[in-house]
Formats: C-alpha cells, sequence, structure tokens
C-alpha cells in the first residue's frame, strides 16, 4: 500500500500538513510492497503549492480591508476616524517558517527515502516499471482531469531524487496543454523545479477558464 502526506503551502508562507496519511489512488510500482516500503521509503511526503493565502490570512485580510473601508467611510463624512492601516498583506513569521521547515525536514526522516540509489541495473529496473505505470495509467480516459495530472506531478515529484522523474514528466508533457490553465501551471511550477523539469511549461500558451 503507497502512503502519503500531504503538505500544503500557501502565499502568506504557511504551510499545513494532514494529520493523518493518506493511501495512494496511482502507485508507479503496481502498489508492490517490496519496492514501496522497502525500497523508496515508508511513505511520501507531498507539497502542494497555493497562489492564495491560508485561510487565517485571508480572513485577516478580508477584516482589515472592511476596517480599512469604515475608516475611509468615517474620515469622508468629517468624524476623522483614525483609520485602520491597510498594511502588508498578512505573512507568516519567520519564527512559523522555520518551525514549519523543520515539520518537513523530520517528516522527512521519518519516512526513511533512500538518498543513495541501488545499483545501477536495480535502478534501471525501477525506472522502467515506473515509465511503464505512468505510461498505462494516462492512458486511460478518466484521467485526463487537470486535478489528476497535477496530483502525479505532486506525487512524482516526492520520489526519491535519483530515479529519471524527468523521463516520467515526459509520459504526462504531451497533454499538458490541453488541461493545465494558468492557475495549475502556476502552482505546478515549483513542483517541476523541485524535479529540474521547469521548461515543461515553456512552450505552453496560457489560458484562463472560463466561469
Amino acid at each position: 500500500m503507497c502512503k502519503y502526506y500531504e503538505m500544503q503551502h500557501f502565499s502568506c508562507g504557511h504551510s499545513q500538513v494532514t494529520v493523518e496519511d493518506q493511501v495512494s489512488s496511482f502507485c508507479a510500482f503496481n502498489f508492490t510492497v517490496g519496492i514501496c516500503a522497502s525500497e523508496l521509503g515508508d511513505f511520501r511526503v507531498m507539497d502542494v503549492h497555493n497562489t492564495s493565502p491560508c485561510s487565517t490570512c485571508e480572513v485577516a485580510a478580508a477584516v482589515a480591508a472592511a476596517e480599512a473601508v469604515e475608516a475611509a467611510r468615517n474620515n469622508a463624512s468629517g468624524n476623522q476616524v483614525p483609520g485602520a492601516p491597510t498594511g502588508p498583506a498578512p505573512r507568516a513569521t519567520f519564527k512559523e517558517m522555520a518551525a514549519q521547515d523543520m515539520l518537513r525536514t523530520r517528516l522527512e526522516r521519518n519516512s526513511f527515502k533512500p538518498k543513495r540509489a541501488p545499483a545501477t541495473k536495480r535502478k534501471r529496473q525501477l525506472d522502467s516499471i515506473a515509465q511503464r505505470s505512468l505510461k498505462e495509467y494516462v492512458q486511460r480516459d478518466n484521467t485526463h482531469e487537470a486535478s489528476t495530472f497535477a496530483w502525479l506531478l505532486r506525487y512524482l515529484a516526492a520520489l526519491p531524487e535519483w530515479l529519471d522523474r524527468r523521463a516520467m514528466v515526459g509520459e504526462l508533457e504531451p497533454w499538458f496543454g490541453e488541461l493545465l490553465d494558468e492557475l495549475y501551471q502556476n502552482s505546478l511550477r515549483p513542483t517541476l523545479k523541485a524535479m529540474k523539469c521547469e521548461d515543461a511549461f515553456a512552450d505552453l500558451m496560457v489560458w484562463t477558464k472560463d466561469y
């Protein structure tokens, strides 16, 4: 069984991690316990990058904006009530970000994800299994959703660095232009950068979804 923890990263600098591990809906190694747990670590740590602030900072910003509007209205009416300073948007403190970094480091350490690659022959076998599984998976019609492809990219980024993750990204790349709009592309750039695949979006047209 392939398990993972999901760590949400927000534009305000705050992060949140799932309390319990989750069962993966896809495994590049066909849920083979001997590979997933023994050779790749006990679980994955998946990073999800959001282009919006966390709910706490979002509420704080909304309250500050409302107070600023009310202060401006009072000043305009001649009441001269001191206005609430709008200031910069709420952000995580250095102390909070340091604690978040420590939490992620601890998760990675507890996952026992191997730093070193196995023997060359075994590494090639693992790369071949992963690419074949991914290729078969994305051929299914029900996988052609932006959310599915975003999840797959985050899953690949959580695998050990010594696997050929770039080749795996290549299996998904033909569908990027069709499925991923501007919001998805922006949120996934850090994920691609972590795999040294940031050029995967270089030739894509930027489009927005109509609502």
